[in-house]
């Protein structure tokens, strides 16, 4: 079993919902033990994507391998309602592979670590609250010392479990 890093997103729908199904789905995996959710934060959508992104992320273990778990992420989403839009558009739910143990993979359907992690609070913030111990493979920083490079503003809520009332405005 080896650590990995999900980044969790949702812009259409009953978003708190969504992230909470895709937890239990992913959960419900024999080959990936969640171990830590963070709490949630919203962000602006990027892209074509009007938004707002509710955002999350899921520290697990898992036995796949790069492709595998990639195609186990996809046909989750798939399950959760997510419907074929264009690239960075509004999608019901998003599950991405931000790390997957020391690994750095570079292939045509899957980079790791995710080509734009540390350029996005709304996904390094989330992972650094559920891994900050984690080295980033490629900056050889911990995560807890990085801080995202990119300007797209993030509200924080508390975690899934309970309501996003009082969520705060942070840069």
């Amino acid at each position: 079993m080896k650590p990995v890093v999900f980044g969790l997103g949702a812009s259409l729908g009953d978003q708190v919902r969504s992230l909470r199904l895709a937890v239990a789905a992913l959960s419900a995996t024999p080959e990936i033990r969640v171990e830590r959710v963070s709490r949630a934060v919203v962000s602006r959508g990027i892209g074509r994507a009007k938004g707002p992104f509710l955002n999350a992320a899921v520290r697990a273990h898992t036995s796949l391998e790069g492709l595998a778990l990639l195609d186990r992420c996809k046909s989750i989403e798939v399950r959760l309602g997510r419907q074929p839009t264009l690239r960075w558009g509004d999608r019901a739910i998003d599950i991405d592979i931000l790390l997957l143990g020391d690994q750095t993979i570079q292939l045509p359907r899957l980079m790791v670590p995710h080509v734009a992690f540390l350029e996005r609070p709304f996904a390094l913030e989330p992972a650094r609250e559920v891994a900050p111990d984690w080295r980033h493979p490629v900056e050889g920083k911990r995560l807890r010392y990085l801080s995202a490079q990119g300007r797209t503003a993030i509200w924080r809520g508390p975690g899934l479990g309970g309501r996003l009332a009082g969520i705060r405005w942070v840069r």
